[in-house]
């Protein structure tokens, strides 16, 4: 997993959970892992159905 994306990208991406987190409920700060979470399950769920795709039409195309 740790070829995956650019060099220094999950960083980037806490560096934005946590501005974000800070910056939308100005007076109240949202946890970094909240946010992170927010934006990374989509991702992950999208990851997860693409791999699913892949193997099926790696199936598919082994019974062919």
């Amino acid at each position: 997993m740790a070829g995956l994306g650019l060099p220094g990208s999950y960083s980037l991406l806490l560096v934005l959970a946590d501005t974000v987190g800070r910056s939308i409920l100005t007076p109240r700060e949202l946890p970094s892992g909240l946010v992170a979470a927010l934006f990374g399950a989509p991702y992950f769920m999208w990851l997860m159905y693409c791999a699913g795709k892949q193997k099926q039409s790696i199936r598919l195309r082994n019974e062919s």
